[in-house]
């Protein structure tokens, strides 16, 4: 059976993913994101850099960590989220590769 293939809404599989991985987290990195992808550091951080150029996402710069979010001041930031967001419930391998995600405190023995 054919897996069915990610819609090109935003332009391309990848970048659709990419805006997917960031509407579920919240906030997160280019490199997790690229963990989640399975693609290149490199890729991820050209792809958030256009999508910050077109105004879909922004970025904060805390200490040496590059933070990427839906931009919030985006004229249908709402309606885009909601969109990715159910692109996300009929695709259940994107939950599956969050939950892979390993959160747990840096610290041993602290509570997770």
């Amino acid at each position: 059976m054919l897996k069915p293939r990610l819609p090109k809404v935003f332009g391309s599989e990848r970048r659709t993913q990419t805006l997917v991985f960031i509407a579920m987290l919240g906030e997160t990195f280019p490199r997790e994101l690229a963990r989640l992808m399975k693609a290149t550091l490199f890729s991820v951080q050209q792809m958030v850099e256009a999508l910050e150029d077109e105004g879909l996402v922004r970025t904060n710069i805390r200490g040496t960590e590059r933070r990427v979010a839906l931009n919030p001041g985006f004229i249908a930031a709402p309606e885009i989220k909601a969109t990715l967001l159910k692109i996300a419930s009929a695709y259940p391998e994107f939950e599956q590769a969050i939950e892979s995600l390993r959160m747990r405190p840096r610290k041993r023995g602290k509570e997770i």
